[in-house]
């Protein structure tokens, strides 16, 4: 098959979760990496300990069987690490650690460290680089390039999406000899990807090979940037997923029971007089009445919009006679249509601050004079999107 099968290893960070992490004392032990509390800047100038330590990692990834290991967190010069490290400083590590990887006769390359290329590229003999593309950084992995070594380029779905991918980033990936691949920020699946390993037949005739990224090349209605139909089990637009429905969260959204055990109620008349969809609406018969509902919102969501039908037979203008609608408190929406005895249609985007999951209160409120007219209220409807 003629693959390789490659390690990634941190050699300038400690990491809490790895099976060897007490075996790093304190002493080597900085401040930690960006925000990760479980991980922190290692001391590389220390080696005396810290070098037995990686040789070990080398020595085990050698044991079970890998072609070369790639080595991570080389850029502790340029991070507040708590430790004086400069550029020659991390040159110097990196070399001991490339002999020592070549003499168990492992391959070894380089993870990103942009700054350190042009004195590496000689030593390394590859180069994995992370959204190169993404912050058009992709030419200064030029001196690997003109060593005839492999450039392994990683793109995530925070820059690209998987046609965007194909469209402008293969042709210049193509121009430069470097190998690119589009994965999700999660890093768990392949989207798309610009080798020509695949098949450059279109077997389907939708415009693209599997080389294309196209992930069914037997179904036209699959390939990068088709429309998604949520919830049918089939990843058209082959970005590594099928989108999850859009889904009411209201219990009892038509009223359609005899009592409103579902919903809070306080000054409310419940009637079916003015009947929507056939059954019961909540009417809103007292001045300064309200309905409201617990409702428990899924983290995730990329949109949330509320949907109501509204009908009030003789209402008369006022500042002071509305329907709101509130989440949490905070009001969302007001609204004071003139009298109509047809039922009208309000929707409203609600800002996605309230869609980081957990429990929130939807309430609607009524100032009406019941001596004018009351409010009738139905299908109720909190939409959450993904």
């Amino acid at each position: 098959l003629n693959k390789k099968v490659i390690a990634i290893v941190s050699v300038g960070v400690w990491e809490s979760w790895r099976s060897d992490a007490s075996q790093f004392p304190a002493d080597l032990l900085g401040n930690n990496k960006d925000s990760w509390v479980d991980e922190r800047w290692l001391d590389i100038n220390n080696h005396e300990l810290l070098l037995p330590l990686i040789a070990n990692r080398l020595s085990m990834i050698q044991g079970k069987g890998f072609d070369g290991v790639a080595v991570d967190d080389i850029n502790a010069y340029e991070q507040v690490s708590g430790f004086n490290i400069t550029t020659q400083n991390e040159i110097d590590y990196c070399r001991l650690i490339i002999t020592a990887a070549h003499s168990l006769g492992l391959s070894i390359g380089q993870v990103n460290a942009l700054g350190l290329i042009q004195e590496l590229s000689d030593e390394m003999n590859w180069l994995v680089v992370e959204s190169s593309f993404g912050y058009a950084e992709s030419q200064s992995c030029s001196p690997y390039i003109l060593n005839n070594k492999a450039v392994l380029a990683i793109e995530y779905s925070d820059h690209f999406t998987s046609a965007d991918f194909i469209s402008d980033v293969c042709p210049l990936a193509s121009a430069l000899n470097i190998s690119a691949i589009l994965k999700n920020v999660e890093r768990t699946e392949l989207i798309a990807s610009c080798q020509t390993n695949g098949s450059s037949t279109d077997s389907d005739g939708d415009g693209y090979t599997t080389s294309q990224g196209d992930c069914n090349d037997n179904d036209a209605a699959v390939y990068p940037g088709a429309t998604e139909v949520c919830g049918d089990g089939i990843d058209s637009d082959c970005d590594g997923k099928d989108p999850k429905c859009p889904e009411n969260l209201i219990i009892d959204s038509s009223f359609e029971h005899t009592s409103m055990n579902e919903w809070n109620a306080s000054g409310v008349t419940y009637t079916g007089f003015f009947a929507f969809d056939g059954y019961s609406s909540a009417m809103f018969a007292q001045t300064y009445c309200t309905i409201s509902q617990d409702v428990t919102i899924p983290a995730g969501a990329s949109s949330l919009k509320i949907n109501f039908w509204e009908l009030n037979e003789y209402f008369v203008s006022s500042p002071t006679n509305y329907l709101a609608i509130y989440i949490d408190g905070q009001s969302l929406c007001r609204i004071n249509p003139a009298a109509h005895n047809t039922w009208l249609s309000f929707s409203y985007d609600i800002p996605l601050s309230f869609s980081d999951g957990g429990i929130h209160t939807l309430s609607i409120e009524s100032s009406n004079d019941p001596s004018i007219t009351p409010y009738y209220v139905d299908k109720v409807e909190l939409i959450i999107s993904y």
